[in-house]
């Protein structure tokens, strides 16, 4: 009785733990959500601002008053003939100095803040990346294990045609070749399955390495998929958005405009600077050997300085040149990044339109291949076809399959490719892709 009671008892522990390992698969959601907490570029990209912001304080502090304290104290000792004088001395000040006229300061302080939000769109465009890299080697997975299921359904269909095919040689109803044949073509779908295998295996790899833990089990694509709603209606539509929200364009406007404030920095160094000061003294000297009373002096000063730059070795004017020529080379970049990114949505537009259609004639094609199969077979048992005959068919139902899956998963990561290029992808796309995923 106890040996039964303990059996059922193992049996229903691993029952429930298959039940709760399929239960926990690593959603595509998941998977991001770990890789955000997790990937040290994004990490990277926060501390960039946190960077930046400071260094705003930091240039906005020189529009401000500079205070400063000192104070001193001094011992001396002269020497002369047979007579030694001792003194001290000690003083305090107090002294604010306070720029007036300068703009170079000014154009710095700009400066800081159009780095301060470069850094932002940095760490925008990074996480634009990061979410197209997840998805990419998510269904990268999904594509191995989709690809692996079919050549495991190969490698047993065509054991099935090798044993047979064995049965009928080993009774005479079948040539050598036939069985020879069949036997090749077993092992080759059976190595099939193992490069598949191990493609899942890499693919995983990679996509731990963004979230820095094991990956339990991944879900699985729908079979049902609304394929139509990744084709985009309108491309000027996402050419004009392309030009408000890509992250690259916005960061070489931005740029252009660091050229411009430096441009207009260099400038100003031709421009006299203006600045007020104030300073309070008071010091304290007392001579020990003559004993002679303590002096206390108070002394009050406040003024302006005007500093008017004359020549510098043509420092200056060399400045203002290379920062001329830095800011039409940013306007290049920035119409070169333009360019490309054009062709690349056009090119993405047309390959997505044409690629859903080319997905219809696929299905159509696993269709026919499998009907096609089904009749080479049943001709191969009347005698009417040889056994390669059925081989290359069922080959081609293999290889159809193959190409119908690769070219929808393929739509998938062009949509997102393209969605990326407007500056549009965002956590949005993930939960839309994560309700089709099982």
């Amino acid at each position: 009785m106890d040996k039964y009671l303990s059996s059922f008892t193992y049996i229903c522990v691993l029952f429930f733990s298959c039940i709760s390992f399929a239960m926990n698969k690593d959603g595509l959601l998941e998977v991001y959500y770990d890789s955000i907490k997790y990937y040290p570029e994004l990490k990277q990209g926060n501390i960039d601002v946190l960077r930046a912001q400071e260094a705003i304080k930091q240039s906005r502090s020189s529009l401000f008053p500079a205070v400063s304290a000192n104070a001193g104290y001094k011992h001396s000792q002269v020497h002369h003939n047979d007579n030694t004088d001792k003194s001290n001395s000690s003083s305090i000040s107090l002294s604010i100095n306070q720029p007036i006229f300068d703009l170079t300061k000014w154009s710095i302080t700009n400066q800081s803040k159009l780095a301060k939000d470069k850094a932002e769109l940095g760490h925008q465009l990074a996480l634009q990346q990061h979410i197209l890299k997840i998805s990419k080697y998510y269904f990268n997975v999904l594509i191995s294990k989709s690809s692996f299921k079919e050549a495991q359904s190969q490698e047993y269909a065509l054991q099935q045609y090798k044993n047979q095919i064995k049965e009928m040689y080993s009774v005479g109803y079948s040539k050598e070749s036939d069985a020879l044949e069949a036997e090749a073509a077993y092992e080759t779908a059976k190595a099939m399955s193992l490069e598949k295998k191990l493609d899942i295996e890499v693919n995983i790899k990679f996509l731990e390495s963004l979230i820095g833990r094991p990956i339990n089990n991944i879900c699985d694509l729908a079979d049902e998929i609304p394929m139509q709603q990744f084709i985009a209606k309108d491309l000027q539509v996402i050419l004009s958005e392309s030009r408000n929200n890509n992250a690259a364009i916005k960061i070489a406007a931005l740029e252009i405009q660091e050229q411009e404030n430096l441009l207009t920095t260099n400038k100003r160094k031709h421009l006299p600077t203006i600045g007020v000061f104030s300073k309070i003294e008071r010091s304290f000297l007392r001579n020990d050997d003559t004993g002679s009373d303590s002096v206390i002096t108070n002394k009050v000063e406040a003024g302006a300085n005007f500093t008017m730059p004359l020549y510098s070795g043509g420092k200056t004017i060399s400045e203002v040149k290379e920062s001329s020529l830095a800011l039409d080379k940013s306007h290049r970049k920035l119409e070169t990044i333009i360019i490309e990114t054009t062709l690349d949505i056009e090119k993405l537009f047309t390959k997505l339109r044409t690629s859903i259609e080319i997905l219809g004639a696929q299905y159509k094609s696993v269709i026919a291949s499998e009907n096609n199969l089904n009749s080479i077979h049943h001709s191969y048992e009347a005698g009417t076809k040889n056994i390669t005959d059925v081989l290359n068919a069922r080959q081609k139902v293999f290889a159809a399959r193959l190409q119908y899956l690769k070219s929808k998963y393929g739509i998938i990561l062009d949509y997102l490719n393209m969605k990326f290029l407007a500056g549009d992808i965002s956590e949005n796309d993930l939960k839309l892709l994560a309700k089709y995923l099982k």
